[in-house]
């Protein structure tokens, strides 16, 4: 979402867009999300968080990913909506999670 608001959608080839898409440290920015008194922003945090959480699971956890297809498909619907609540942010709210962004960079 970063990425494609700075470096914009249709650059998602270029070593511009690369730079920025690995830019934040993403726990940091959940974290700093989580914190955010805003419950619409707290809410798509914590949907991400949980979808990290279940990405990290499936990619590294060497032991079979004995997700039911449900609760699979659960979570796709659930990250569907969390999206089209970040479309729906005022931009006060599209501010503090750039803030979020800009003051969590990779060490």
């Amino acid at each position: 979402m970063f990425a494609d608001m700075v470096a914009g959608k249709g650059n998602a080839r270029g070593p511009e867009y690369a730079a920025i898409y690995r830019f934040p440290d993403h726990a940091l920015v959940l974290r700093k999300l989580l914190e955010n008194e805003d419950p619409e922003i707290k809410n798509i945090a914590s949907v991400s968080k949980g979808l990290q959480e279940h990405r990290l699971k499936a990619d590294y956890d060497p032991r079979p990913f004995l997700m039911e297809r449900y609760a699979v498909q659960d979570l796709i619907i659930e990250a569907k909506e969390a999206a089209i609540r970040v479309t729906r942010l005022k931009p006060g709210q599209r501010l503090a999670i750039t803030a979020a962004l800009l003051s969590s960079k990779r060490r």
